[in-house]
């Protein structure tokens, strides 16, 4: 079978992907971003001792940045047909018209995450708190874990410091125009002194010393920032 697990909730198309690894004989993995069409091949045709007990897992295909390749290699797993499995992981979402391009012998399950865990993140910034902690407390009756929400602050709030420097590189203009926007809701000390109290946070959460669960530092955070 053919199987493509994609979509932002990486966590959980991690769990499955080791459920679908789960004892098996031989395990062969690529790193999508950089293997060739060649080796790709030949972990998919070579003679296998253990058949169907095989599975070949690359991740991160659609990830690559030689367009040519990338072409390729998804012409090829379009279009072949094996006994054993060949799992492509890929840690974002995906549009139906990437999913299209390996054709129907492919089965494709999305991970996605609530919309509220990105709007609330988009909704960051100085005296709008009221909005934050609504958002923040539907993101929580949607069962998305206190960890994850933190995690994606932390990248948000470095996002928003490399937005005030200038800093995004090569990011699609389309992204880096949103954070850039957020960005001019906060002076840059302000953009660090919240990096800092994360990280205290963090400090806290990791060594028993707050006087809160992770949960109650968010409510704090986003009350009085």
């Amino acid at each position: 079978m053919n199987i493509l697990l994609h979509g932002d909730d990486v966590a959980k198309s991690r769990d499955a992907l080791s459920i679908l690894r789960f004892d098996r004989d031989e395990v062969i993995t690529f790193d999508g971003k950089s293997a060739n069409l060649g080796e790709i091949k030949q972990a998919c045709e070579s003679i296998s001792l253990f058949g169907e007990k095989r599975v070949v897992i690359i991740e991160n295909l659609f990830s690559r940045l030689t367009k040519n390749e990338l072409k390729e290699i998804i012409s090829y797993l379009s279009s072949i047909d094996t006994n054993y499995d060949i799992i492509i992981w890929e840690g974002k979402l995906l549009t139906k018209t990437a999913i299209g391009k390996l054709g129907k012998k492919w089965q494709a399950k999305e991970f996605s995450l609530p919309k509220v865990i990105f709007t609330l993140m988009e909704s960051v910034r100085p005296k709008n708190n009221v909005k934050m902690l609504e958002l923040l407390q539907k993101a929580k009756e949607l069962k998305v874990g206190n960890e994850f929400i933190f995690l994606m602050l932390v990248r948000q709030i470095r996002m928003l410091i490399l937005a005030k420097d200038k800093g995004l590189g090569d990011m699609p203009f389309w992204m880096a125009g949103k954070f850039e926007k957020q960005a001019e809701y906060f002076k840059i000390d302000q953009l660090l002194l919240m990096y800092k109290k994360l990280l205290a946070i963090d400090i806290r959460q990791k060594t028993g010393a707050g006087a809160f669960d992770l949960g109650g530092e968010l409510d704090l955070l986003f009350a009085t920032l």
